[in-house]
């Protein structure tokens, strides 16, 4: 749910999509506006540029938890087998997202694979295994919106991403885990 309660989203791993509704405030009652995919044979979807046949590879492929900015301005995308992180632009007035690019802990989904991910944690690994993100499923802001936390059940760890409030660009920090490979300590930079 937006901030404002005027926009509601909901995560669809079988298509590979974010689907976005309108709620009236009076009521409660959501419409259906549409949904953003990465896999092109959700027909019903706008596709993102990055989408393929299977949704694999594409930077959304089973997504799960979703976080929205506290200014709701972004909104954030956990996709579990692509071991990523989405933003999405936020228009404020609709409610209607526009894909900004992810983080992955994936080589394949990230800048030395397929680049369907422009950014990847360092370094990352060819299943996403030890990143802080591996099947990265639920995702938390904190009030200010300056923090972002993503959790990893494959990786058994928190993972921290500090947020820049004005573009919702997210940088990884570090993460908490439980495992010694997961919890190796990431190169600076």
């Amino acid at each position: 749910m937006s901030p404002d309660g005027t926009s509601a989203y909901a995560a669809s791993h079988t298509d590979d999509a974010i689907a976005q509704f309108s709620r009236d405030a009076s009521t409660g009652a959501l419409t259906y506006q549409g949904c953003i995919s990465g896999r092109t044979e959700t027909a019903a979807c706008t596709q993102i540029a990055t989408a393929k046949s299977d949704g694999l590879a594409s930077g959304l492929d089973e997504p799960y938890g979703i976080a929205i900015s506290p200014n709701g301005a972004q909104v954030y995308l956990a996709a579990q087998e692509d071991d990523s992180i989405a933003t999405f632009s936020r228009n404020t007035s609709t409610g209607a997202l526009t894909f900004q690019g992810c983080i992955t802990g994936e080589f394949g989904t990230g800048p030395d694979g397929n680049n369907s991910c422009a950014t990847a944690l360092p370094p990352p690994a060819a299943s996403g295994a030890n990143t802080g993100i591996d099947k990265v499923r639920n995702l938390a802001l904190d009030a200010n919106g300056e923090s972002l936390y993503a959790t990893s059940g494959q990786d058994d760890s928190i993972s921290h991403f500090s947020r820049n409030p004005s573009t919702g660009a997210l940088t990884y920090v570090d993460c908490f885990t439980a495992e010694t490979a997961t919890g190796a300590p990431r190169p600076s930079g």
